[in-house]
This record gives structure tokens, sequence and C-alpha cells, in this order.
């Protein structure tokens, strides 16, 4: 009676070991999202200070293909990826803006940025995305890009007039594929961007 009891057992332990294997080769660990923040130092400026200038800055706009989060890879001459597990902590055009914004203030090249449009400014700034991608094409030199279109427009003047309107590019190399690595360059550049920018500013006659 034993053995007709449990002799079909191991039949019916097997099939259940076999589901149980493969739930446990299903249950495989997602790679970690992470995200990162543009930083650009300010630096102090020792040329001509704008004193009597009050910026009003907008939000910045961007090409369609900046407007997430994940980064945005390079691969071929024709291919580009996004990166859903490497991404920017807030929007890049709002991130971008927020950074000019402190850059210029902390710098003291106008002498006060304006949110809310009061006071009434005498400048306004306008900026645009137009490239925010690490280039990784085959037989190519790893690169950060970024390039920002920014308008500078007086706003005393009457009708108001455009002091500035120009690409600002930088492309700088990468010492390897990290992400972290990506992002330093990034950061890099968006300050080089804003030192030729104020730069250019102070060479422009004020009113």
């Amino acid at each position: 009676m034993f053995s007709i009891r449990y002799r079909h057992l191991p039949w019916l332990i097997l099939p259940a070991l076999f589901l149980l294997i493969g739930c446990l080769r299903l249950e495989k660990p997602y790679p970690q999202k992470n995200s990162y923040r543009l930083e650009a130092p300010p630096e102090t400026i020792t040329q001509q200070l704008l004193s009597n200038r009050i910026l009003q800055m907008s939000k910045f706009d961007s090409a369609p293909a900046y407007r997430s989060k994940g980064f945005i890879y390079r691969t071929g001459e024709q291919t580009w990826q996004s990166d859903y597990y490497h991404q920017f902590f807030t929007s890049p055009a709002g991130m971008i803006t927020e950074q000019c914004r402190r850059w210029l203030q902390e710098t003291g090249l106008f002498n006060q940025i304006n949110q809310s449009g009061y006071p009434p400014p005498t400048d306004l700034l306008q900026g645009r995305i137009v490239a925010l991608y690490g280039d990784y094409r085959p037989g190519h030199q790893p690169m950060a890009v970024l390039e920002l279109r920014l308008t500078l427009i007086n706003e005393t003047s009457s009708p108001a007039q455009t002091v500035l309107d120009r690409p600002y590019r930088r492309s700088l190399p990468l010492a390897d594929n990290n992400p972290t690595t990506l992002v330093n360059a990034w950061s890099e550049a968006l300050t080089e961007i804003l030192r030729e920018f104020a730069m250019q500013v102070q060479q422009k006659p004020t009113p």
C-alpha cells in the first residue's frame, strides 16, 4: 500500500521544482536608475560689471530631441539612443536655465536677475538647447556635446533691440564611457559657454 500511495510522488514534485527554478531565473535584478544634474560653478568676473542692468530670464526652450530627461547618445552617423537608466534629475531646459541664472547672479555681471518681471528689466535673455548628447560613434573620440543659442535683447530701446543672438557650442573629449564623466564634461562645457557669453556682453556698448 505504501508503494501505491507514494510511487507517483516524484512525478508530482518534479514539475513543481522546474516551475520554481523557472521563477527564480525570471527574477533577475533590474539595472538601477541614476539621476544627475549639471553644475556650473560661479566665478569672479574681473572685467566691467553691468551694475545698472536688470536681467529678465525666460525659461529656455529645447530642440525636441533633448526635452526628455534621459541621456541621448549618438551611436552612428544616422543612429541615436536614449538611456532610460541614466537621466537628468529635472528637465534639461529647466536645469540649464537655473544653472545659467545662478551663474550670472553669483558672478555679478548684472545688478539683478529678475524672475517675476518686477522691477522692469533692462535686458531679456532667451535660450534654446540645440544639442546635448554624448557622441560615441565607432572610430571617433568620445565627446560630450553641448550647444546653446543665447539671445540677449535690450528692453530699454524702442523698439527692443537684439544685442546678441548666436550659438555657443562645445565638444569636449571624454576619457571613458562612464555617465559621470559625461555629466562632468557637460558641466564644464556649460561653464565655458557662460564665460564666453559674459565676455561678449561686456564688450557690447550699454545705453
